[in-house]
């Protein structure tokens, strides 16, 4: 009876240390969710910036609009005249 007891208490305690071993190796290599968003985002992040910036430079033409014209006030007296 005691032997089984011993047997028992044994694998217990070579099952835990197992167990222990492999959580800190666990976690000594993973990184923290919030760090892994943060690299994520910031990769997404700076190739948003390139498009933006190659978009600024390619070949884009303001149009001018009654609502976005160039001219803010204009006289009632000029407007009916001219």
């Amino acid at each position: 009876m005691k032997l089984i007891i011993i047997i028992v208490i044994a694998f217990l305690v070579v099952l835990y240390v197992y167990t222990y071993v492999k959580y800190k190796k666990r976690k000594s290599q993973n990184i923290s969710s919030v760090d892994e968003f943060h690299q994520k985002y910031l990769k997404e992040n700076e190739k948003k910036q390139k498009n933006s910036k190659t978009l600024k430079n390619t070949s884009y033409t303001k149009y001018v609009t009654k609502y976005n014209g160039t001219l803010d006030y204009v006289e009632k007296d000029k407007f009916l005249n001219g």
